[in-house]
């Protein structure tokens, strides 16, 4: 038997599994959107912030604070979340013997990999918008410096990078998650009992390869 008839089962079954959890993912995407949108509602995005707040210029506590500590847990995070997502994917012969693994468990894995393709995502929305809401946070102390007290312009890409970070955790949490099910799984399929069950099962491509 050839070797492309031999890989040619694992081939559809890796497309096989691109193809529903492809789905699955634009859907979770879009109703991250959605959840996004609430969250925006719930905080009143759309009311601005006054600048001096009990004689306090938060366009400066923004600058000399926020600024650089959401800045650093971004960093942090998109670290991590690089890091986890490349060794999942290298290491996923390790962990779930991706090829030879039932196609739920591919699946899950997959699932895995797109939460944590997302997180990564909102992650560097997270950071633009941080850097985004700067310049406006510069101009407001400025002004605010000079007499001119209104609305903080800084406030809503400010609030905008905190929602993108704290659903950069959740989609990295659900990542987690969906990856240590598919391993538990593929542990599970491993079991010495699972294993001799496996061995009694006739090989159905090398039986096509024996009736050929």
């Amino acid at each position: 038997m050839s070797l492309h008839h031999h890989m040619q089962p694992k081939f559809k079954n890796v497309l096989i599994s691109i193809s529903i959890a492809l789905p699955v993912g634009l859907i979770l995407l879009f109703g991250s959107y959605q959840l996004y949108n609430f969250i925006q509602a719930t905080f009143g995005i759309g009311v601005r912030s006054e600048t001096i707040i009990d004689g306090i210029n938060v366009a400066d506590v923004f600058i000399d604070k926020a600024y650089p500590e959401i800045k650093s847990l971004a960093t942090q995070l998109l670290t991590l979340l690089t890091g986890v997502l490349v060794f999942s994917v290298a290491f996923s012969e390790k962990i779930i013997n991706f090829n030879s693994a039932e196609q739920t468990t591919r699946i899950i894995m997959i699932l895995g990999w797109t939460f944590l393709i997302m997180s990564i995502i909102a992650n560097g929305f997270g950071l633009a918008y941080n850097a985004y809401a700067i310049p406006f946070a510069i101009a407001d102390s400025y002004y605010a410096t000079h007499g001119t007290i209104g609305a903080a312009s800084f406030y809503e890409p400010f609030i905008n990078s905190l929602i993108a970070i704290l659903l950069s955790g959740f989609f990295f949490i659900l990542g987690l998650i969906c990856i240590v099910i598919a391993g538990v799984i593929s542990i599970n399929r491993k079991q010495p009992g699972n294993l001799e069950e496996a061995k009694l099962k006739p090989d159905p491509i090398a039986a096509g390869g024996q009736l050929k």
